[in-house]
């Protein structure tokens, strides 16, 4: 009978709703256990761990012209790896071709050093990115001899890129077993009881001093919520993004960012006086406070908060800094929670700026 099937198909569908529903109920309920919640994220960390491998990180490659100075700059899933300088006066360059004359290879030569560039990069990129170096250039008057080198295929190249990908499907194994031993160990560690457990968040100790002359420590910024950005004025491109993308994401939580504060400690308290700090974090948010000290308080600071940085000479004389590049959120009780990058994947670090000041919020109430 049509009808008896039709409704016997739509009793069907209402008892399996209603068992969907039970068992969504259910896994809510075993979400909010402590020790569910804590496999979860241990199995999702460990993960995240294992699929890296098999995910090329992005490499993200800026070359600028600056007072006659060519600057290659590579970063690594946001992070600096790697700064070389070369001077624009008396530089050539080679273009090499493989055996079917696409560009292999792009090289700077200058009198002291070599430095590729381009290396992730198609064949008809390489070429792209060459004429507009080669334009910049001479706009800033350098004359540059481009000259072709054609060469064989690529073969040991090739060979190198087998190699490295049996060397990744033997790591991935690895990786694979240490997150399932990682799993087992995060699971047997969150049934003990909680006073036997060992804290997993650190809680960074340090005195600094602000534009104003106040010594901020961890003890003033305790009871409400910070962000901490390591940085310093002179920085040509990740500090002022950052804390421009980082205005962004607290303009756009409205309300709900209202109680975070914004901490600035420079990484070059030689160059970066109060005047210069003050100066340098007027165009951001209006909470924003810029802290500094002693190197020996500074490198101590940066300690605390496991943060890398490097002084690099330049070719034309100064200085630079390498430097991590990420926000640490910091609750009221002066723990790291999270480290977020605002320089890609934005829209994730707002996310979880906003999943951090909930959980503040929720703490709080």
């Amino acid at each position: 009978m049509p009808v008896s099937r039709s409704s016997h198909r739509i009793d069907a569908n209402a008892e399996d709703e209603a068992r969907c529903n039970h068992l969504a109920k259910a896994a809510g309920d075993l979400r909010k256990l402590p020790a569910f919640r804590a496999l979860l994220h241990s199995v999702a960390t460990a993960f995240e761990r294992a699929t890296s491998l098999f995910v090329r990180p992005p490499i993200v490659e800026r070359v600028e012209i600056e007072d006659g100075v060519v600057c290659v700059s590579r970063y690594v899933a946001e992070r600096l790896v790697d700064r070389r300088r070369i001077r624009a006066n008396g530089l050539s360059v080679d273009r090499h071709v493989d055996k079917f004359g696409q560009c292999a290879r792009v090289e700077l030569i200058g009198a002291d050093r070599i430095v590729q560039i381009a290396g992730h990069e198609t064949p008809s990129e390489r070429d792209r990115l060459l004429k507009n170096l080669i334009s910049a250039l001479n706009d800033e008057g350098a004359i540059v001899e481009v000259r072709t080198v054609v060469g064989r295929a690529l073969e040991a190249t090739d060979a190198s890129r087998r190699r490295r990908s049996a060397m990744l499907r033997r790591l991935s194994v690895i990786a694979l077993t240490a997150a399932a031993l990682q799993a087992g160990l995060m699971w047997r560690w969150s049934q003990q009881p909680s006073d036997a457990r060992p804290a997993p968040l650190r809680e960074p100790s340090f005195r600094l001093t602000s534009t104003s002359g106040a010594i901020v420590d961890e003890t003033t910024m305790r009871g409400r919520p910070y962000a901490a950005f390591f940085g310093f004025t002179q920085c040509p491109q990740v500090c002022p993004a950052t804390l421009l993308e980082l205005t962004h994401a607290i303009q756009s939580l409205g309300p709900e960012a209202a109680n975070l504060a914004i901490v600035f400690v420079t990484l070059d308290p030689e160059r970066d006086t109060p005047k210069a700090l003050s100066d340098f974090i007027a165009p951001f948010d209006g909470r924003v406070i810029a802290l500094t000290g002693s190197q020996t308080e500074i490198a101590r600071a940066a300690q605390a908060f496991r943060v890398y940085f490097r002084k690099s000479p330049l070719d034309g004389g100064g200085y630079t800094i390498d430097h991590t590049t990420l926000v640490y959120l910091v609750d009221r009780h002066g723990r790291v929670r999270d480290g977020v990058s605002l320089m890609d994947h934005r829209g994730m670090a707002t996310r979880r700026l906003r999943a951090f000041l909930h959980e503040e919020t929720d703490a709080a109430g």
